[in-house]
């Protein structure tokens, strides 16, 4: 987290360098009731994403069983595209605050045998944003107001299926007192051939974020904002596996031998305490649209 508020902190700093003072003076408002009201509407992609999926049950003896994220499934890095819809309000010439919901549907998880789950949040968020041209001056001969601003919420994280298997093909994993070359009555467990798991679950975290940018005015009340931001999704959770594995028994007739000499059968068992988890961070960069009324 040190790393986040670093970046942040030097980036702040390049969006407010002055390039020339100017004092910045608010449009007329008419009196009304909607009085500095706007919507807003921002389109933003990821620069940099962390965080990743880990097993709950990783340091179970029998973890093997029900296969996962046993070592850490890292987010993948690809480029994700995020939405904001924003309604708020100008309180007065440095503070303004809106209301948010904020979707990002573009991360998943990579596993080793197909693609992983894909990953979105929709997030309400209530923010506050400050002019900081009063300290810093406007930029590009006052074209251009710094600004600084933070938000908290609730998300609603999910993520689809994604899948794990261990292949022990062509051999098995024999169960306790099964010696190969022996035949065994029809039906005894000889071992096990394979094993998977199917994890995907949705789950409710909190959610805040940090913003630096700048502000354009391109019409009396149309307005601009370029921004980078680190959002935290924060934790996203499975509700658990369904765990598949191939059971070879004994025909009866043919010494126990690898998969040959049995019966393959595959049983599939869903594991509700079996959870994996992992906490999402992003920064994105993106623009803004204010329309005041």
């Amino acid at each position: 987290m040190k790393r986040f508020f670093t970046c942040f902190i030097l980036l702040s700093f390049i969006f407010t360098v002055p390039v020339h003072a100017e004092q910045y003076t608010e449009p007329v408002i008419e009196n009304r009731w909607f009085d500095g009201m706007y919507v807003g509407f921002a389109l933003s992609r990821t620069i940099s994403t962390f965080g990743g999926m880990t097993a709950d049950y990783r340091n179970m003896p029998d973890a093997w069983m029900t296969p996962g994220s046993l070592t850490r499934s890292s987010f993948d890095k690809n480029s994700s595209r995020l939405q904001q819809l924003s309604v708020g309000k100008i309180i007065n010439e440095n503070i303004r605050i809106d209301i948010s919901h904020v979707r990002q549907s573009g991360i998943s998880v990579p596993t080793k045998f197909i693609g992983g789950g894909q990953v979105s949040n929709n997030a309400i968020m209530l923010n506050v944003y400050y002019n900081i041209n009063h300290f810093t001056g406007n930029l590009l001969d006052g074209m251009l107001r710094p600004y600084v601003g933070m938000g908290i919420g609730v998300s609603r994280n999910r993520i689809s299926d994604y899948w794990f298997a261990t292949n022990f093909w062509p051999d098995l994993y024999w169960s306790s007192g099964i010696v190969p070359g022996q035949v065994y009555p029809e039906g005894t467990l000889l071992g096990i051939g394979a094993v998977s798991g199917t994890h995907s679950g949705s789950n409710y975290s909190l959610v805040f974020a940090l913003e630096a940018g700048t502000t354009a005015n391109l019409t009396s009340r149309l307005e601009l904002d370029l921004f980078i931001r680190l959002i935290s999704f924060g934790r996203i959770r499975t509700d658990g596996l369904t765990a598949g594995r191939a059971e070879v028994r004994s025909d009866g007739i043919n010494p126990a031998s690898s998969w040959i000499g049995g019966v393959e059968e595959w049983v599939e068992i869903h594991y509700s305490d079996r959870r994996e988890s992992g906490l999402l961070d992003i920064f994105d960069i993106g623009a803004r649209l204010r329309y005041m009324f």
